[in-house]
């Protein structure tokens, strides 16, 4: 995407679909290009939060398809909820957390979204602290 699109950003939610590898393959690139593109004014890298949508979906499936063997498939596929993983890849990547969400049942949309509003707090007022000692 081009810069004009980040412009005046102050966060930024990244979602993958757990049910689709390659959206969890593109969660890399997102990020690539939002670092490189955008960056706060006092130069530190825009707050990221990850989102694994459709968690607790595949989560159900587990239960009803659970003997007829295709939940390796699932796992197989991208996501596999492992949440130590998860904490080095966004560790790794410079997200500020993930969350495992479901926007079909409101599960952890408002908790991260919160999580994320929390963190752009944070940024600005150590950008504006650090802007008055510059001044002082």
């Amino acid at each position: 995407m081009t810069r004009v699109y980040y412009k005046d950003a102050v966060g930024c939610l990244v979602v993958f679909d757990v049910t689709r590898a390659s959206t969890f393959e593109a969660v890399t690139k997102w990020k690539s290009d939002l670092d490189n593109k955008i960056q706060l004014p006092n130069g530190s890298r825009l707050p990221c939060v990850l989102l694994a949508n459709k968690v607790f979906s595949i989560r159900k499936s587990f239960l009803f398809v659970y003997f007829l063997i295709i939940q390796c498939d699932l796992v197989n596929d991208g996501f596999d909820g492992n949440n130590e993983q998860m904490d080095e890849f966004c560790q790794k990547q410079g997200f500020a957390k993930w969350f495992e969400t479901s926007a079909k049942e409101n599960i952890n949309i408002e908790t991260s979204i919160q999580y994320l509003i929390s963190e752009v707090r944070l940024d600005k007022f150590l950008f504006y602290r650090n802007s008055c000692l510059l001044f002082l």
